[in-house]
């Protein structure tokens, strides 16, 4: 009797063992945690996210991701832009919300930034050759010639009608500064909606964090040196900052560029001269938005060392780093901050 009450005791304790080892594990075990990479827009787009919902989350915002991305291609017939442009001069073009949000707010800082920043230098672009294999310095004269059709005012909107038109033939516009900031903050919505406390998303440099990493940790991101290809691969990152839920973009002129005759020629055009914007070689903005600072990281490199140092100073809702082209580097008060964490 006291034999079978022993092995009785010993079963319960064995069994309450393994209930405890279970608790056990599933506390100090990673939660699910997904991961999605993908090409469009010209780079690659990966989202991340940890939580019980994550898969889906993560195919429900790649999806709308890919979808206004598509909408938004110039390059692309049948796209809203694409459309937009074939009709420059002729007639409006009926858009969607997103479409019709991008253009708007482009504008706008189009206005706000004294020109610096505008989406109809698509004639200008293709003149160089950015986004083809057929890169090239232009021919004075047609450059001059295509600079007539880069002007913002041009481009009427109707928001009643929902719809946005070219005034002058020829004329066409191009969202790649806006774009994969729009799309970003699209994404983020998505996850946090469906309960998504911790994520990273990365739209090529447009880097949004929700939350903090699934152990509490914060999220380190590297600012990369944008001569890393003449440097040491040790010397890849200036620097490395700690942040939690934030938007981070850098814009630069070694993402998409050509060498000739020893000089670098890259695709953030100055839409008052048509030639590549000079003296800074990486602007990076911090923002509550991706698409605020996608914007504001092109249109501040374009403005120049001097006038995006002050832009930065005088708007206490973002932080930035600039890195001239002979790697010289200024950082915001916060954006120091960042570094020391």
């Amino acid at each position: 009797m006291k034999t079978k009450r022993k092995i009785g005791i010993g079963f319960i304790l064995l069994f309450i063992i393994g209930i405890l080892a279970i608790g056990f594990i599933r506390t100090n075990s990673k939660p699910p945690q997904y991961e999605t990479k993908e090409f469009f827009m010209d780079t690659v787009v990966s989202v991340k996210a940890t939580g019980d919902n994550a898969k889906r989350a993560v195919t429900d915002a790649i999806k709308v991701m890919r979808q206004i991305a598509d909408e938004s291609d110039r390059y692309k017939q049948a796209s809203i832009v694409s459309k937009i442009n074939r009709q420059a001069g002729i007639r409006p073009v009926k858009v969607d919300d997103d479409i019709l949000n991008m253009i708007k707010t482009a504008k706008e800082y189009g206005s706000s930034i004294n020109g610096k920043f505008d989406i109809t230098i698509a004639p200008v672009i293709e003149l160089w050759g950015f986004g083809t294999e057929n890169k090239t310095v232009p021919n004075t004269q047609k450059l001059k010639e295509k600079l007539k059709l880069v002007n913002y005012k041009d481009i009427i909107i109707n928001e009643e009608k929902e719809t946005v038109m070219l005034a002058k033939p020829g004329m066409k516009i191009d969202l790649g500064g806006v774009a994969k900031g729009y799309i970003v903050d699209k994404a983020a919505k998505i996850l946090k909606e469906a309960g998504i406390k911790s994520a990273l998303i990365n739209a090529g440099g447009n880097i949004r964090t929700i939350g903090t990493k699934y152990n509490g940790d914060k999220w380190r991101l590297g600012i990369r040196n944008p001569r890393d290809d003449e440097k040491d691969p040790d010397d890849t990152y200036l620097d490395v900052i700690a942040v939690k839920e934030t938007n981070i973009v850098t814009s630069g002129d070694y993402q998409r560029y050509f060498m000739q005759a020893g000089k670098r020629y890259h695709h953030v055009l100055d839409p008052d001269t048509g030639y590549p914007a000079r003296g800074l070689a990486s602007v990076t903005i911090i923002s509550d938005s991706s698409f605020t600072a996608d914007i504001l990281s092109t249109a501040l490199f374009i403005l120049g060392f001097e006038d995006a140092k002050a832009y930065i100073q005088n708007h206490s809702q973002i932080e930035g780093m600039l890195i001239t082209t002979d790697l010289e580097k200024w950082k915001s008060k916060g954006f120091k901050d960042l570094l020391n964490n």
